[in-house]
């Protein structure tokens, strides 16, 4: 968009009202295994007002997202939080200002509520729970943005969820109480984004997070502020860039917390050569996963890169980069060695559209991880490590495409520990109408090492497993006409994690030691199966019924399946859950009907 010309002399132009709103009804037909069916109805409208020729509102009231593709849940060994992609529509539509400064994960809104999960450690053995929503409610969300004529861009977000509660019976009186799980929280965030000559700006960015909740509950206020800047050389060839980012914790009955983290880049960044240093650190009280998403904090890296890239078409090639870079991480606090690592890729796109990307990287003096141990003040000292993969696609606007991708890594220890990768994605065009996709990956990693329990006097147990996860995803799609079409999804994600009885005791040295009394059975066996089908139809402008089917199986077990087939029998005989519904949403715009009573 960068090379369309401009128009002058432009005048005189009066921007017609922009509203328009669009009330939903949905219904649901679920069943559960082993549970009566249920039916739920919901209504609620998306309103879209335009308040200059610039700004923007757009609200949603009692919003609905049932129908909404399920996650793709994985088997999480690790100490980290999985991040989902948003999928809801409110959320990724017109949010590219609220990125700015990185503090913002949409997926917080409506998320699983912060006492869910303890309401179960707090069961008497005569009590069970009869209800436990998994998702928080959501009443509404405002999304206010645009920018005026002096570059200055605005964007103001607000959403509420209400407050939620598990229900708990007791088997022997009958009797049912309710437990908060989750207090009323309003969720805010504001951004001011200057534009400045050369493609660059300045961002500042707030977070707040507030809980309705009693002093004795342990709830907190949540702030985070951040700036976010670029600054570009006339001729686009140099930069400076940067996130300065402060959290904060507001506490009734104890003093506030705060954290900050920053990041600093700078470098040549334009033209085929280029070279750029990084600085990043992370203080290990920064924290704003409250309304963002950080997968870990207590990190300072100094990091330099050097990149060689084609931009224009030279013999068969259309573009390339490629690319070394040397990295060199610490703790922030205390500031000590964690991992050095080498890292060389390439990607190369051909005239005939295909592509290939290569990588490896070193670790010449392996990892000391600080957070696998899950203690405070351990490490766990793994060996030099090498890893490389090789993707290559073919051409996907072509009838016919494929995908492949193939990556080993090796971990130089006594335990032997090697990973290896490979996946297919295969795809074809049948027609205009209908296509079809499979993607295949299959994953083992030999005599991995982790994390399996810890006591209270301070002892920390590692084991030795083998993984091996298996995911196959079907996807169809099939257009009756330009209002209606069909689309399918079937995901079946595979994974375990089989010990082989070998246990160790973490040293303070990082080492593990082999002499270990130790037993327990920490087998995992655990399969996601979903199945997503969709029908749409658009009946006026703007305007869809949409019929949904979604079948969901979760099933998690210690003991390991070796046959594909006996873990297939064993899934199937799991509690499942169908969900069947129907949502039918109605556009109503002003100046459509404006001109309809004329």
């Amino acid at each position: 968009i960068n090379h369309l010309g401009e128009i002058y002399n432009i005048s005189e132009i009066k921007p017609p009202v922009r509203l328009s709103i669009t009330p939903y009804v949905s219904g649901y037909l679920d069943k559960s295994t082993g549970q009566d069916a249920t039916f739920i109805y919901n209504g609620g409208l998306d309103l879209k007002l335009g308040l200059t020729e610039s700004f923007t509102l757009d609200a949603t009231l009692i919003p609905d997202f049932g129908q909404v593709q399920a996650d793709d849940q994985i088997l999480n060994l690790t100490p980290y939080e999985v991040r989902y992609n948003e999928k809801r529509s409110f959320f990724m539509e017109g949010t590219e200002l609220f990125d700015k400064g990185g503090i913002f994960y949409s997926r917080r809104i409506g998320a699983t509520p912060k006492m869910y999960y303890s309401v179960y450690d707090t069961l008497k053995s005569n009590e069970i729970i009869t209800d436990n929503p998994l998702e928080s409610g959501m009443i509404n969300a405002t999304k206010l943005s645009g920018r005026t004529h002096f570059g200055l861009g605005v964007g103001v977000f607000n959403a509420m969820t209400r407050e939620m509660f598990a229900n708990i019976k007791d088997t022997i009186t009958g009797e049912s109480y309710s437990v908060r799980t989750e207090p009323f929280t309003n969720f805010n965030l504001l951004v001011l984004d200057q534009n400045l000559p050369n493609g660059s700006y300045i961002s500042l960015v707030n977070s707040n997070v507030r809980r309705n909740a009693p002093k004795d509950d342990n709830y907190y206020t949540a702030n985070v502020t951040a700036t976010d800047f670029m600054l570009r050389t006339r001729n686009n060839l140099y930069s400076v860039s940067g996130v300065v980012a402060l959290s904060q914790k507001y506490f009734d009955d104890r003093a506030s917390e705060f954290g900050h983290s920053y990041d600093f880049r700078i470098g040549k960044t334009g033209g085929p050569f280029r070279i750029e240093y990084s600085l990043n650190a992370i203080s290990d009280t920064y924290d704003p996963n409250d309304m963002g998403y950080l997968r870990r904090n207590n990190q300072f890296e100094n990091e330099i890169q050097v990149s060689y890239n084609i931009n224009r078409p030279v013999w068969k090639i259309n573009s390339s980069r490629n690319s070394i870079q040397f990295s060199y991480a610490q703790l922030y606090s205390p500031r000590v060695f964690t991992e050095s690592q080498i890292d060389i890729s390439s990607v190369t796109v051909f005239r005939n559209f295909s592509n290939v990307m290569l990588r490896a990287s070193f670790t010449p003096g392996g990892f000391n991880d600080y957070f696998e141990p899950r203690v405070d003040g351990w490490f766990f000292h793994s060996g030099k490590e090498f890893q490389t993969s090789v993707s290559y696609d073919t051409n996907r606007d072509k009838k016919l495409y494929l995908g492949t991708t193939f990556s080993y890594s090796k971990i130089w220890s006594e335990y032997d520990q090697n990973n290896y990768m490979i996946s297919l994605d295969p795809g074809i065009r049948f027609s205009d109408r209908f296509s079809l996709s499979h993607q295949f990956s299959f994953q083992t990693k030999l005599n991995d090492l982790g994390y399996v329990d810890d006591t209270e006097s301070g002892e920390i147990y590692f084991g030795k497993r083998n993984n091996r996860t298996i995911m196959n995803t079907l996807s169809a799609g099939y257009i009756f006409s330009a209002d209606a079409y069909l689309t399918f999804r079937l995901r079946h994600y595979w994974s375990r994690a089989d010990y082989t009885n070998d246990f160790f005791l973490l040293k303070a040295n990082g080492d593990l030691d082999p002499d270990t009394p130790f037993a327990g059975n920490f087998d995992s066996n655990y399969n996601s199966f979903n199945i997503d089908l969709v029908y749409n139809w658009r009946f006026a402008p703007g305007s869809d019924i949409s019929v949904v089917w979604k079948n969901s199986i979760y099933s998690y077990g210690s003991f390991i399946f070796n046959r594909f087939s006996d873990n297939i029998d064993y899934m199937f005989d799991s509690p499942q859950t169908n969900s069947l519904s129907v949502k039918i949403l109605y556009y109503l715009d002003y100046q459509y009907l404006k001109k309809r009573n004329r």
